[in-house]
């Protein structure tokens, strides 16, 4: 996924963020943030994310499964994993099944946040109360009569699409009940797809070329 413009990563715990090490391009430099970048036939960043000491890995799903898969087999420590993980979505990609999340947790005993992104920014992010994720102020959901979510981007981005909503899909509903954490947005509560197979047979597949020399 290549976000452009380039946009700024938001922690869901808020500021300041941890020590983060991004999986993905396209994001803005910024203090304690840091991009990597797989490629396949390279693994010499893998040894520069080990240096580096992250407190909090953030990327796609699979890119997070694949590093779990690595740490299980121990390829890989990162030890210096103690805050989170946060699954990077950009609408039109597979959801976080429970299975994933399971996997996740084995590998790292570590809090996972969720969060959606467009080419442009934020669009939703899970809080700390693990009960749907919070949409970003400025940004529109909408269900429609299949259950299939749609959304807006604030208008600051992309000023000529007017009231104009696009499809994500993903399959929910948008629950404007008050959240445990306090927070007043409305909230995403997706329940699909999953579509795992498919993840499993597409992004995770060049991600083992990368690292087939390190395992």
């Amino acid at each position: 996924m290549v976000l452009v413009p380039r946009v700024s990563f938001r922690h869901p715990s808020g500021n300041p963020s941890p020590r983060t090490a991004l999986l993905l391009p396209g994001f803005k430099r910024q203090m304690s943030v840091k991009s990597f970048s797989p490629a396949p036939g390279h693994h010499k960043w893998l040894e520069k994310l080990e240096q580096y000491k992250p407190d909090c890995l953030a990327g796609s799903l699979g890119q997070l499964l694949f590093l779990a898969s690595l740490r299980c087999s121990k390829t890989v420590t990162l030890a210096s994993l103690r805050h989170s993980l946060v699954v990077i979505f950009q609408t039109e990609q597979p959801w976080l099944a429970r299975e994933d999340r399971d996997d996740l947790w084995a590998a790292f005993g570590l809090p996972v946040y969720e969060q959606i992104y467009s080419v442009t920014g934020l669009l939703a992010t899970e809080c700390e109360a693990h009960d749907g994720l919070h949409i970003t102020p400025g940004a529109s959901w909408n269900q429609d009569a299949n259950g299939e979510l749609w959304y807006r981007e604030p208008p600051a981005w992309w000023e000529d699409r007017g009231e104009t909503f696009a499809p994500s899909g993903l399959f929910g509903d948008v629950d404007a009940t008050p959240c445990p954490c306090g927070r007043p947005t409305p909230r995403l509560r997706i329940g699909g797809p999953t579509q795992r197979q498919v993840l499993q047979n597409s992004d995770v597949s060049g991600l083992r070329k990368a690292f087939a020399e390190v395992a």
